[in-house]
């Protein structure tokens, strides 16, 4: 729907205008959905207009506030979510991207 939408803003803007999309994924998401992406031959965006960034996994927090276990030697690790999708963001390097 989002790419969409771009190619409708695109249209009026001009076909030498640039409008990105930036999706965001997690480690066990990541690879596939840059493969359905590439599959459906990005929604009819250009490839230098759709951006991936991960964003990054912390320990899971179980309702009693105690750390959830994944094994007895390893923590559950779960998406950080929206809250660290700035850190995420220009660790991933899509800031400097945008900006050029």
């Amino acid at each position: 729907l989002v790419a969409h939408q771009i190619q409708a803003v695109k249209k009026l803007a001009g076909p030498s205008s640039s409008l990105p999309l930036v999706v965001m994924t997690s480690d066990t998401t990541d690879d596939a959905t840059k493969r359905y992406f590439s599959s459906r031959e990005n929604f009819g965006l250009k490839p230098d207009d759709v951006h991936f960034f991960c964003q990054h996994s912390a320990p899971a927090m179980g309702p009693d506030g105690k750390l959830v276990m994944h094994s007895k030697h390893a923590l559950e690790m779960v998406p950080e979510g929206p809250g660290g999708v700035i850190l995420a963001l220009n660790q991933s390097g899509c800031v400097t991207k945008l900006k050029s």
